[in-house]
């Protein structure tokens, strides 16, 4: 498994955030070897990017009080402006 940002990469960063996980990485894979003798986990838990950008952005949002979009049925209605793009 991957150990992260190398320091090159860590480096060209501004600064980085912490996403709290309850459970996550190899705690809940079934692989046996991803366990200790108890059962544990003992991989990393991380998300993939797209996960991780969409609990940021969706936070981002919330803290700029941006409005929740109209919704019709089960879809959201998207505005006059972006339909004519």
């Amino acid at each position: 498994g991957s150990l992260g940002l190398s320091e090159k990469q860590k480096e060209i960063c501004d600064d980085f955030i912490f996403i709290p996980q309850t459970r996550g990485g190899a705690s809940s894979s079934s692989s046996p070897t991803s366990r200790d003798e108890q059962g544990n986990g003992r991989g990393s838990a991380s998300l993939n990017v797209s996960c991780a950008a969409a609990i940021i952005l969706q936070a981002y949002s919330v803290w700029a009080n941006y409005p929740v979009a109209s919704i019709e049925g089960e879809k959201f209605v998207a505005s006059q402006s972006s339909r004519s793009r």
